[in-house]
């Protein structure tokens, strides 16, 4: 968990990081969570919320400063929402 609270801090959201309780919860709790790995480090996390028939939400998408802006955060996207290609 640490290395997850580390990049939620990262990109600033600190409140998560800060709480990694409930940072623990909310990932546990989500319907699909996706994370990208470069050369063994962590650097990009998203997470759905979905019922899988009617709704789902990205929740969030993070990707560590040093990996935006090269297709890191629309491929986690991708990943995250695949499964739920049939939700309305």
């Amino acid at each position: 968990m640490g290395e997850v609270a580390a990049l939620y801090r990262e990109v600033g959201w600190t409140t998560y990081a800060d709480d990694v309780v409930t940072l623990e919860a909310a990932l546990a709790g989500s319907s699909r969570v996706v994370a990208a790995r470069r050369d063994g480090r962590l650097v990009g996390v998203a997470r759905v919320i979905s019922d899988g028939a009617t709704i789902c939400y990205l929740q969030d998408v993070l990707v560590r400063p040093d990996a935006q802006r090269a297709g890191m955060g629309r491929a986690l996207v991708l990943a995250a929402l695949e499964p739920y290609a049939s939700v309305r």
